[in-house]
């Protein structure tokens, strides 16, 4: 199993044509603060995950797994850095 995990890696190659590809950007959030009304929930949050990652969020009651994810689907506005979700720039919708 440990030889398994060893060899995952970022870029997968494509075994019908022999080309390497990089995975592509599904999310990309950059140095962002997330505030609940005029409370700061997170500071300087910063995540990429490309297209086929297994992502899961773990943490206690109010740390704000809730409100990342409410960023990430338009729900809280960013108010600095940047978030690109799906190819959407979320800082201009």
């Amino acid at each position: 199993m440990e030889d398994i995990n060893n060899n995952i890696e970022t870029i997968k190659e494509d075994v019908t044509d022999n080309q390497i590809t990089t995975p592509k950007t599904v999310i990309h959030v950059s140095h962002t603060d997330i505030y609940q009304g005029k409370s700061l929930i997170l500071n300087d949050i910063s995540l990429n995950i490309t297209e086929g990652e297994l992502v899961y969020m773990v943490g206690k009651t109010g740390s704000g797994k809730s409100n990342l994810l409410k960023l990430l689907y338009g729900d809280v506005p960013p108010t600095n850095g940047e978030v690109n979700v799906a190819g959407f720039n979320l800082n201009k919708i």
